[in-house]
């Protein structure tokens, strides 16, 4: 069974310090699967995913669930020297999936053995 693996920067609390945490857990590889498997022959509640351009969507769309605008998933960027608070920007792990998103499809694409090529890009 694969392990997927895609880390982006997360605030430990109770470490009091930032730390890499693996965001794939948000990915139900059986779901996933079967989305793979029936092709659109099954009910809506298996919506399938043909190709790259819907697997990408089927993960943001997992990813915006799991990630976006949660406080225990955001941390604080500032700058340093620390000059003040309306210099802060709050950030959560879906805004760093976001810039990666393809290379996040392609990676999953590839652990997963599927024949899905991006367009626009020449292989």
């Amino acid at each position: 069974m694969e392990k997927l693996e895609w880390y982006c920067l997360k605030w430990d609390t109770n470490a009091k310090r930032p730390r890499m945490v693996n965001v794939m857990f948000a990915i139900n590889l059986d779901d996933l699967r079967k989305k793979l498997k029936y092709k659109g022959k099954k009910p809506s509640r298996y919506n399938s995913v043909k190709n790259y351009e819907e697997l990408k969507e089927y993960l943001q769309s997992e990813f915006f669930y799991h990630f976006w605008c949660k406080c225990e998933y955001e941390i604080t960027v500032n700058s340093w020297p620390y000059v003040d608070r309306s210099t802060e920007v709050r950030v959560d792990i879906y805004d760093q999936i976001v810039p990666n998103i393809d290379r996040i499809t392609e990676y999953v694409a590839r652990e997963l053995k599927l024949d899905f090529k991006r367009k626009g890009v020449a292989t």
